[in-house]
């Protein structure tokens, strides 16, 4: 009697034993699963998970599951350097790490254009990137890192940063920029409107115009000494500038 109940004692015994290691499989595979989610966090700390393999098990490495991940990245990047986005911002142009990304994450206005607007953009854009290597900048502050690109993508841009950050490098690099390219690359017209403007004064008066002396940008500054700064950074980074560049500072009163 002794000897049965030992053995029905041991295979009760066996049967729990395999009972929980089935559960500590279960449990494993189960965590494995919620690892094996990629999760987007967006801009207000929400999480969206969604499974990074596919039904037949494969990894998903399709556009909008890349898309994601880039998008999870960008928020972290985001975090890391305390970049805060509005909520109601729609499709924000990604944050540069360096200035070199500038012209390696190129807007889309800039690769639609002609392969002559191309090269005379990089153009600009190289001498403009010697000149923040020949400077005080080596990489671009959180609010140059944001808005930059933002501006570059012709989108409106309200920031605020403290003293000290950056904020004139943040629009005076996309004015230079910007400023230095045609009618036709910046709209994306199929003929420059400019050069027709110019065909039609000219069979009117006679005369050849140019564009030449045209206003291609306005900075405005709340005082002397903020203007003269700006107009001193433009100068330094617009120095050398593909198809020239003259700055004037203007004031109520003469700045000594």
């Amino acid at each position: 009697m002794d000897d049965l109940f030992n053995i029905l004692s041991t295979s009760v015994r066996i049967d729990k034993s395999k009972r929980s290691k089935n559960n500590r499989k279960r449990k494993f595979a189960e965590e494995k699963d919620r690892i094996d989610q990629d999760s987007e966090y967006g801009e207000d700390g929400t999480i969206n998970a969604l499974k990074s393999r596919d039904k037949t098990g494969k990894r998903d490495t399709s556009e909008s599951k890349q898309q994601q991940i880039q998008r999870e990245r960008m928020a972290a990047f985001r975090r890391s350097m305390h970049i805060q986005i509005s909520k109601d911002s729609i499709r924000v142009p990604d944050a540069i790490s360096k200035f070199s990304e500038l012209e390696e994450n190129k807007p889309a206005w800039w690769k639609h254009s002609s392969s002559e607007n191309n090269r005379f953009i990089s153009q600009v854009m190289r001498s403009i990137l010697h000149n923040i290597e020949i400077g005080d900048w080596k990489e671009p502050t959180p609010i140059q890192m944001q808005a930059i690109p933002s501006l570059l993508m012709k989108r409106d841009v309200l920031a605020s940063a403290p003293t000290g950050s950056g904020k004139s490098g943040a629009f005076i690099l996309p004015m230079l920029l910007l400023s230095a390219v045609n009618s036709q690359a910046y709209y994306g017209d199929t003929k420059d409107s400019a050069s027709e403007n110019v065909k039609k004064k000219k069979g009117k008066t006679g005369k050849k115009t140019s564009r030449e002396g045209e206003i291609r940008c306005l900075l405005l500054a709340p005082s002397r000494e903020l203007a003269a700064q700006l107009h001193r950074e433009v100068e330094r980074l617009g120095h050398g500038r593909p198809g020239g560049l003259t700055s004037v500072l203007l004031a109520r009163q003469p700045i000594s």
